[in-house]
């Protein structure tokens, strides 16, 4: 379950969120619709806790949204997704997977099993600038389920 409890995000003197308020029931399905500028993307980075709200609350199954715990099933891949050229995909996916809590040997083993089922086993240690374009939408994938720990499977 998803709350956002009044939350307000401001830039400044401006207002991207003004005290919105709802809850996303388990199992529901949700979509934010707006223009451009009406606050979608400040809402989603303060699910992700790339930014903080200015005021009001935000929790995900009972956690506050800036504990990690909580975004251990919350997948997120950017429309525009850009991946810093000089990082190796493993580099890039241990960054995110260190945003949930994993690290050490826990990260490895969840990154190794996505690569193996993307198709990328091998190809990790590989600086960005030298991925295909299709290597990276893989990457991306592999990053938003690895960040879920939702089950990724072959079809």
């Amino acid at each position: 379950m998803i709350i956002l409890d009044s939350v307000t995000k401001k830039f400044g003197a401006f207002t991207a969120i003004n005290n919105v308020s709802y809850t996303i029931q388990k199992g529901e399905s949700f979509a934010l619709l707006g223009p451009n500028g009406a606050g979608k993307t400040t809402i989603v980075r303060m699910l992700l806790d790339f930014i903080n709200p200015s005021s009001g609350s935000i929790t995900i199954n009972g956690l506050p949204a800036s504990d990690p715990e909580s975004r251990k099933h919350i997948g997120y891949i950017a429309e525009q997704h850009m991946i810093p050229p000089y990082l190796s995909g493993f580099e890039y996916l241990s960054r995110h997977a260190s945003l949930i809590g994993l690290s050490g040997k826990d990260a490895e083993k969840e990154i190794d099993r996505v690569l193996e089922i993307v198709s990328m086993k091998g190809l990790e240690r590989k600086n960005s600038a030298a991925y295909s374009r299709g290597m990276k939408l893989r990457r991306s994938c592999t990053k938003g389920k690895s960040l879920s720990r939702m089950p990724l499977t072959q079809s």
